[in-house]
C-alpha cells in the first residue's frame, strides 16, 4: 500500500494533481514478488485532465504482468503497520469488465 493522504483531498480543486509512481516502480515490484498494489489517489499513473491519450505507463507495466492495482483507498493512516496488517480487497463479481468497485479492509495479526 502506497499512503500518501491524497485521499483526504477528494472533492479538491487539485485532488487531479496527485502523486504517482514511476513506470520502473512497477517492474521491481514484479521482481520481488509484490503483485497487488494499493494506492489512495484516483491512480498511479498521473491523471492529466487535459492530455486524453496520455497513457497509463504504471498500470501497462503492473497489469501487462498479471498485477492488481487497488485504487482510491481512504483510511490508510488507520493502519497500524508495526503490527503486521493483512490487507483484503473484496470485489464485487462483475462480468466481461476489467474492474471493481472492492471493500478494502486491512486485519491486524499482531
Amino acid at each position: 500500500m502506497f499512503r500518501t493522504d491524497w485521499s483526504e483531498r477528494f472533492g479538491q480543486p487539485d485532488y487531479l494533481d496527485h502523486p504517482f509512481l514511476d513506470p520502473a516502480i512497477a517492474k521491481r515490484l514484479l521482481e520481488v514478488g509484490v503483485s497487488v498494489i494499493g494506492v489512495d489517489t484516483l491512480s498511479p499513473d498521473q491523471t492529466d485532465a487535459s492530455a486524453a491519450s496520455a497513457g497509463l505507463p504504471f498500470h501497462e507495466a503492473f497489469l501487462g504482468e498479471g498485477g492488481v492495482i487497488i485504487e482510491n483507498l481512504v483510511g490508510l493512516a488507520a493502519v497500524d503497520t508495526t503490527r503486521r496488517p493483512w490487507p483484503s480487497a473484496l470485489p464485487l463479481p462483475f462480468a466481461g469488465l476489467d474492474g471493481s468497485p472492492v471493500r478494502a479492509v486491512a486485519v491486524h495479526l499482531s
